[in-house]
């Protein structure tokens, strides 16, 4: 979960951030709130560029608040619970 509405990082976090994103857990999903329509285009952009290249589209989502993006992630989690075993 991603909220955009305090999107300053710092390079500690961004190369924690690096080291999370190699040891991956698959199945996941990313949900994004409060991201501006700049960011959100953006983040779609990249989006398509990963899904071009892989031939998947990245499990993303953007919501307009805290309280949906929980509600996604517990949806998604159910999901993709039974994909984890």
């Amino acid at each position: 979960m991603v909220d955009c509405g305090m999107a300053k990082t710092t390079a500690e976090a961004r190369r924690y951030q690096l080291e999370q994103n190699k040891r991956r857990s698959f199945p996941s999903h990313t949900v994004i709130y409060g991201a501006s329509l700049v960011v959100r285009t953006m983040l779609t952009l990249t989006q398509r560029a990963i899904e071009l290249l892989t031939g998947e589209p990245p499990p993303l989502s953007f919501v307009k608040d805290e309280a949906a993006a929980r509600a996604r992630l517990d949806t998604a989690r159910a999901n993709l619970r039974p994909r984890a075993k």
